[in-house]
């Protein structure tokens, strides 16, 4: 794992284990992080909270770019949510990166559960 990667995951326990992300999983330009919805994290409706699956996403994104010793933060980001994730779950944010030009790149990222479901 690059030294920027290392140093990220340091900085980040913290949020990490807040968050309740379970495994990371880094490569070259690619990253895969894992959540189990548990209780606490969803809604009223019984649904997990759309904001922590974002931070799911943008979490895995961030790891991806880190991989490749690109530093930076998140300036846009669009997501599309195609169905609720429910109770016990096991989400998987997936994320990948491609330079661009300059500074900036592009990721593409999608959370499924372990059925491949969206």
């Amino acid at each position: 794992m690059h030294k920027i990667v290392q140093k990220l995951t340091q900085l980040d326990a913290a949020v990490i284990e807040h968050l309740g992300f379970e495994e990371i999983k880094i490569t070259e330009n690619q990253a895969t992080v894992t959540l189990t919805v548990k209780p606490h994290m969803v809604n009223s409706r019984g649904y997990c909270h759309g904001g922590l699956i974002y931070a799911l996403a943008d979490h895995a994104l961030a790891y991806a770019a880190m991989s490749s010793n690109w530093a930076g933060v998140t300036v846009s980001a669009q997501i599309v949510y195609e169905r609720p994730a429910k109770l016990g779950e096991i989400l998987l944010a997936t994320a990948e990166i491609r330079p661009a030009k300059g500074r900036v790149v592009n990721g593409h990222g999608t959370v499924t559960n372990t059925a491949g479901e969206r």
